[in-house]
Order: C-alpha cells, then sequence, then structure tokens
C-alpha cells in the first residue's frame, strides 16, 4: 500500500496502460476518461533543441490528448529528490492533469503532499500564464539555497504564492515542464494530425467550447486545411449571439476559406445585414476579389452604397465590381456617389462602371 494511502482517501492506486508501478496520486480531470494510448510516434522540442517523445492518448469518444511521462530530480545544488509523473494536455495543448508515480510528491522536510497541497499544485498547474514563467531556476529564493526545494534561502514571496509551501522547485519545475513552449507545439501536432485524419467532427461533437475555439484559432493561423466540417463551424460561429470570442475567431477565420463557395455565399448574404460595422469591413476584405455570384449577397452589399462612410465605399465597390453584371439599381447608386468630394471614391467609383 502507498504510504499515506489510509490517511487521504482521495488517492488512487492503479496501473495506466504502458505505465509500471503505482498510481499515487490522480487528479480529478483525468478520473474516468479511461485514457488509451493510440499508435504513432510523435515528438516536441525541449527547452535545449532536443527531440521528446509525447504520446497521444485517445478517451472511448475517439477525443485526442497528449502525455508525458517525467522522471526527473528536483534540486538547486546537494541532495536532489527524484519525481516521477505523467502530465497530460488536452489536444489543444492545455494543461490536463497529472499522475504521480512511485511515491507521493514530497516537501523540503520530507513530508508528503496532502490533499491540499495538491489542490494548490494543480491550481498553479492550470494557470498559463503564471508568474513562475518570468524567472530561472536559480531565482527562487534570496540567497542560494541547497537540498531538495530549498534548504536555505527565503523563497521570494511573488513566487511563495504561486507555488506549493516548502515546495517551491517542484512547483516550479513541473510548471515548466508543462507550459514553456508545450502548448503551441502540442497545438501544432494536434493540428497535423487532424489534417491526416477525418477527426474534427469528433472534436465538435463533443460540445466543448475549448475545441471549438481551438479549431477556429488553428484554421486562422494557417495550420488546419479548409474543410466542410471547419465551413460549417466558421458560419456556426459568424451568426454566435453567445460567445464573442467564437464569433472575433470566425471572423478572423473568413479571410481564408474559398469564398467563391455558393453556400458560403448564400450563408454570409443572410449574415451581412445585421452584421456591425466592423464586421462588414471584415466580410468585404474576406470578399476582395471573389466571384459574386449569389444574387442576394450581391443585393444585401448594393444597399450599403448610401452608407456615410468613404472608406467604407471604396472598399464595396471594389467587391461588387467583381460581380458579372451590376444590377440598375446599383449602377444608379454607384453614379449618385460621383458627387463626393472624395477623389478616392471618386476614382472607386470610376472603376466600378468601366469595370
Amino acid at each position: 500500500m502507498p504510504i499515506g494511502s489510509h490517511f487521504f482517501s482521495f488517492w488512487l492506486i492503479l496501473v495506466l496502460p504502458g505505465v509500471e508501478g503505482e498510481t499515487y496520486f490522480q487528479s480529478e480531470a483525468l478520473r474516468g476518461l479511461q485514457l488509451q494510448p493510440h499508435a504513432g510516434t510523435y515528438f516536441i522540442l525541449d527547452d535545449n533543441g532536443e527531440e521528446i517523445e509525447v504520446q497521444r492518448m485517445e478517451d472511448k469518444d475517439g477525443i485526442l490528448y497528449w502525455y508525458r511521462r517525467i522522471f526527473t530530480p528536483v534540486c538547486l545544488t546537494g541532495e536532489c529528490k527524484m519525481v516521477d509523473v505523467g502530465l497530460y494536455w488536452y489536444c489543444t495543448g492545455e494543461f490536463l492533469g497529472i499522475d504521480v508515480y512511485r511515491e507521493h510528491l514530497t516537501k523540503t522536510d520530507h513530508s508528503i503532499f496532502k490533499e491540499e497541497d495538491y489542490d494548490k499544485l494543480l491550481s498553479v498547474l492550470g494557470n498559463d500564464w503564471s508568474s513562475l514563467r518570468e524567472y530561472e531556476f536559480s531565482d527562487l529564493v534570496e540567497e542560494p539555497a541547497e537540498g531538495v526545494d530549498g534548504t536555505s534561502g527565503a523563497t521570494k514571496k511573488e513566487i511563495a504564492e504561486q507555488s506549493v509551501e516548502d515546495a517551491v522547485y517542484t512547483t516550479y519545475t513541473l510548471w515548466h515542464l508543462i507550459h514553456v513552449g508545450e502548448k503551441e507545439q502540442l497545438a501544432g501536432r494536434t493540428a497535423e494530425v487532424l489534417n491526416k485524419e477525418d477527426i474534427i467532427q469528433t472534436l465538435l461533437q463533443a460540445r466543448d467550447n475549448r475545441y471549438r475555439h481551438f479549431l477556429l484559432d488553428m484554421f486562422a493561423l494557417g495550420k488546419l486545411n479548409e474543410s466542410m466540417s471547419l465551413i460549417s463551424l466558421i458560419v456556426e460561429g459568424l451568426k454566435s449571439q453567445d460567445d464573442p470570442a467564437l464569433k472575433g475567431l470566425a471572423f478572423r477565420s473568413l479571410s481564408r476559406l474559398d469564398v467563391n463557395n455558393s453556400l458560403l455565399q448564400a450563408e454570409l448574404a443572410e449574415l451581412y445585414p445585421q452584421a456591425e460595422m466592423n464586421e462588414k469591413l471584415q466580410i468585404l476584405s474576406a470578399l476582395k476579389g471573389a466571384d459574386i455570384r449569389d444574387k442576394d449577397l450581391y443585393q444585401a452589399l448594393g444597399r450599403d452604397l448610401v452608407i456615410d462612410n468613404e472608406w467604407f465605399l471604396i472598399r464595396l465597390l471594389d467587391v461588387l465590381k467583381q460581380a458579372p453584371v451590376p444590377t440598375q439599381e446599383v449602377l444608379a447608386a454607384a453614379n449618385r456617389l460621383m458627387n463626393s468630394d472624395n477623389p478616392m471614391v471618386k476614382k472607386a467609383v470610376m472603376e466600378f462602371i468601366g469595370r
């Protein structure tokens, strides 16, 4: 029986696939996921630019996660304590949880972590922007320290607040192994998988906004290939009334879509009239150079030729001139703009009429 297991019922004993030995602590977020390793070899780079392997995992629904087992010393000088943990991330690169193997994590005085210590540790590890990011390992105490987690030297106040009491080096080491560069790299590995395997719909079926945000962010960054699943997600985001972040990502993603797609133009025709001015500008940017063949979209755009915003009108005319044949209503509205005092507007009208 693991040390202390008779004191704390929340500590679990189990054997994970591919992991030898007992698990002395497991994050609550991991319980019930039933993660299983997936075939394949994947690598990210450590702080020294060396390749390290990460394991692709999947839950019972086929959702992708990442795992890495760490067996590392935690010390400054003198005595070092080996820490054996499993680190888990969502496929987005966000921290999910930890397993602790072999024995419980310990403090400077060799006492084992209590329940509140693990709670504090997980709270810190879940903070992607902890102040621990700003410090080097040797900066954690006011004076040089010796031994595990420092046996001399006072922990700096701002660091102590972001660490488990008497376990600053353990906290710092694990936080950096989880957060410094890993999130971006793991997100990139996930994008590579999604471009090769048709599992985007699996993420969408999870109804977890973290995956929706992640997919649109990766697409907007050019990391994901266009697909019908992503087009549908972007349209959903454009129409969102209760998720500003998703809506913003959807508008960012527009410029990477094939806006000549007739289904997409039909969706934009419905969306455009109700859009805010900044959203309309983003739609116009996405439509620049597009072949505007959807009649409803063309009419929706044309009705905005009365808007009193000269720079908006210039961009609007640039888009409208891509339509095959202008309507008489749009031509008449454009001609009225020839009375503008802005030479750039007049130039845009002449280019539109001359086509």
